[in-house]
């Protein structure tokens, strides 16, 4: 499960980093029944920030179904 992963500003270098590491550690941890990303996707709900979400829960979704609520 994951929360709250706030895309946009201040989403900085730190926040892609741990992006990356989690997904390394579902690469890890495979297999899973689900992925569960709840809360804020994004900052301000500016299209990019969408994107910028999209592309980690697409990174996420190669291991295990994904509910993004």
């Amino acid at each position: 499960h994951l929360s709250d992963i706030h895309c946009g500003r201040p989403f900085v270098e730190l926040h892609m980093a741990a992006a990356e590491a989690m997904a390394e550690q579902a690469a890890e941890s495979a297999p899973f029944d689900a992925i569960v990303v709840s809360g804020d996707l994004s900052q301000r709900a500016r299209p990019a920030e969408f994107v910028q979400a999209r592309a980690i829960l697409d990174r996420l979704r190669v291991y295990a179904p994904t509910l993004v609520v």
